[in-house]
């Protein structure tokens, strides 16, 4: 019941939303849209770390079980293992890369001046 509830608020509120941000100011507009792009942003990043970090781990928790087992392994479990050797190198890169990235961009912006100039470091 309360699922139906939540649904039906919820197609009830996105076009009195939506019809608000038609009747509002084009100022007001635009501070909107930009506030939804910072929104969605950074719920892109967060989504990209979530993917990397459930990748990274899943292959490393795979390899841990392969290393602890005792049984011996067939030729589709070593398959498996180079495989999840392989995600996990390339996964550990990619997150690596996109920590570093993101650092710079946010020493960067730390760095800026009011004026949009950048300090020399």
């Amino acid at each position: 019941m309360e699922l139906i509830f939540g649904l039906l608020a919820f197609a009830i509120s996105v076009p009195t939303l939506y019809i608000n941000f038609l009747n509002s100011s084009p100022d007001t507009q635009l501070r909107f849209k930009q506030a939804t792009t910072g929104l969605f942003r950074l719920l892109a990043r967060v989504a990209g770390y979530l993917v990397i970090i459930l990748f990274f781990a899943g292959s490393l928790t795979e390899i841990i079980r392969f290393w602890t087992s005792v049984e011996p392994i067939s030729r589709p479990e070593v398959v498996l293992l180079i495989m999840h050797m392989a995600i996990f190198c390339i996964y550990g890169v990619l997150g690596t890369l996109t920590i570093k990235t993101d650092l710079k961009t946010l020493i960067r912006r730390k760095n800026r001046n009011l004026d949009g100039t950048v300090e020399p470091q």
